[in-house]
């Protein structure tokens, strides 16, 4: 009995402690489960609405525009770089579908539009780490600011000098 008790013990604190010691998922595996479902979206929406030329284009696009707003968009860090791509994927559809731009001249400013958000995105999470750098470097001076005024002596007040006119007497202290 006491050995089966000292088991349960042993094995619920070991369980408690992989419970607090677990943080969720990092965000690189929060990158490779949103490039996975990248992937698994385009080959969905290609196999549904096959383009060729002047066809197909903007089903498409909006088929993955829809697929990445319900599957992806809740863990993208930056929801409004995300609406950007999709507007361009279908401005750029239609533009096809019209037959104003080949299917080369669709990847390259879609492409250009990748790396701009990409450098966006990069900006924003490098301000971000400045920002929160610049926080705690000014927490740091605070915190000695308020240490060295804490250990300082106050100054006492010394009685006033100086000479002033009483009537006609001239007193000094």
């Amino acid at each position: 009995m006491f050995r089966t008790c000292a088991i349960f013990v042993l094995a619920s604190v070991a369980l408690a402690g992989c419970a607090a010691q677990y943080q969720g998922p990092s965000q690189a595996d929060i990158d490779a489960g949103i490039r996975r479902d990248i992937q698994i979206g385009k080959e969905t929406c290609a196999r549904s609405f096959p383009i060729s030329p002047h066809t197909n284009h903007v089903a498409q696009a909006r088929c993955y525009n829809d697929y990445e707003v319900a599957v992806i968009r809740s863990r993208m860090r930056y929801a409004d770089l995300s609406a950007l791509v999709n507007a361009k994927r279908l401005a750029l559809a239609e533009k096809a579908d019209q037959g104003n731009l080949t299917e080369a001249e669709v990847a390259a400013q879609m492409a250009e539009t990748i790396t701009y958000v990409t450098g966006e995105s990069e900006r924003r999470a490098n301000s971000s780490a400045q920002t929160q750098a610049q926080i705690s470097t000014s927490l740091a001076a605070q915190s000695q600011a308020i240490s060295a005024a804490s250990s300082v002596t106050p100054i006492q007040p010394q009685p006033a000098r100086g000479c002033w006119r009483e009537n006609t007497i001239m007193v000094c202290h």
